[in-house]
């Protein structure tokens, strides 16, 4: 689905913000703020390292009489980008039940191709031949013929069998989403963060940033501030084919939101054992809520609680909360429990999801959070 970047808003400016400057096939480009370089650096790591894809993993070859030796057209193989829209289905093999791969954890890709008539032939990576529909090798175009692996002279044959698993670029930089990141911020270095080495003249030396012109120049002599942190983010992600640039930013944020619940899951387990009172267990459901249509002249807090209302029956959540309004406001509404305490306050704000939901001028993005109470 195609989104027009101006059609994009928010409800909480108190929160992070994210403004998508450009969206192709195969790059996006936007920028984050109103949060930390901590957070925007772990979202570049992430989408960097952590975000699963398919890749080949195990390679059977049957017959080479190529010039290319076993190993080198393995390693080949191994870096074809595969189209892995549907890499949530596929299990991990280390979380599956098999001994060693089955259709659940893994695909399986066949070569066989020959040269008999032809001087030469090119083989590429539109000749493999996979067992799943949709997890084949990435094709910029349909006249692409795909990644050039090796070329055969009359009467060479090559004979493969390969198996496609899932895994991420933190065990092999094969299974990389992304061809690279661009990250930046401060572009005019009003926080000194970077050391710029110059002869006479370092404005006339170095070139201005692409981002520049975003922000507001420093003025000659303006006294510098050391408090200063930085809070807006340029992101350029391009991807490998492998997944779309916005499966890329949409996983990076679920595996961080994946940290977040283990991480506090623990700290439960360790409160539960030394008896003290257990944190409120976040349940991170925003992305398992239906879509939710507001209509110009409705009240868009009033229709957002009620449907969540309606959808926190059929969820089993005890609370969720829309929070259009400081925490305080939000929680004094009659539908939602009174035992909440302020320190559970504090935790519902500072754990908020993002929820986006369409409407008939574009998209709105809610901050929403259901838990469910321990007492």
């Amino acid at each position: 689905m195609d989104i027009d970047p101006a059609s994009i808003t928010f409800a909480d400016a108190s929160g992070p913000q994210v403004a998508i400057r450009e969206i192709t096939k195969t790059t996006v480009s936007f920028v984050l703020s109103n949060t930390e370089l901590s957070l925007a650096n772990a979202l570049r790591r992430v989408m960097i390292a952590e975000v699963p894809t398919m890749a080949i993993d195990l390679v059977e070859i049957e017959a080479n009489t190529t010039v290319l030796s076993d190993e080198f057209i393995a390693h080949r193989l191994g870096l074809i980008p595969l189209v892995s829209t549907d890499v949530k289905r596929i299990n991990y093999t280390r979380d599956c039940s098999c001994t060693q791969y089955c259709d659940r954890c893994s695909v399986e890709f066949k070569l066989n191709v020959s040269c008999q008539n032809d001087p030469t032939r090119e083989v590429h990576s539109r000749d493999l031949i996979s067992s799943h529909p949709t997890i084949v090798p990435y094709l910029e175009t349909p006249d692409d013929k795909g990644v050039l692996l090796v070329k055969l002279k009359r009467g060479e044959d090559l004979r493969i069998r390969c198996i496609a698993k899932k895994g991420t670029a933190k065990e092999h930089a094969k299974w990389a989403p992304c061809t690279g990141i661009a990250f930046e911020y401060d572009p005019h270095n009003k926080l000194r963060h970077t050391t710029y080495w110059y002869e006479e003249d370092i404005k006339g030396e170095w070139p201005k940033s692409a981002h520049a012109d975003e922000e507001p120049e420093p003025k000659d002599g303006e006294p510098f501030d050391y408090k200063a942190k930085p809070d807006r983010f340029y992101f350029t992600v391009e991807t490998t084919g492998a997944l779309e640039p916005r499966d890329i930013v949409v996983g990076a944020l679920d595996v961080l939101r994946s940290k977040l619940a283990q991480l506090q899951l623990a700290l439960q387990s360790i409160a539960n054992e030394q008896g003290e009172v257990a944190i409120p267990s976040i349940v991170w459901c925003a992305w398992r809520l239906k879509t939710y249509a507001v209509s110009d002249n409705c009240d868009e807090d009033v229709a957002s609680r009620k449907y969540f209302l309606e959808v926190r029956k059929n969820l089993a959540i005890d609370i969720i909360v829309v929070c259009s309004q400081p925490p305080s406001e939000t929680l004094d509404d009659g539908s939602i429990d009174r035992r909440i305490t302020l320190h559970l306050r504090t935790i519902l704000y500072q754990t908020l999801s993002q929820c986006i939901l369409p409407t008939d001028t574009g998209f709105v993005i809610y901050s929403v959070v259901s838990t469910k109470l321990q007492y």
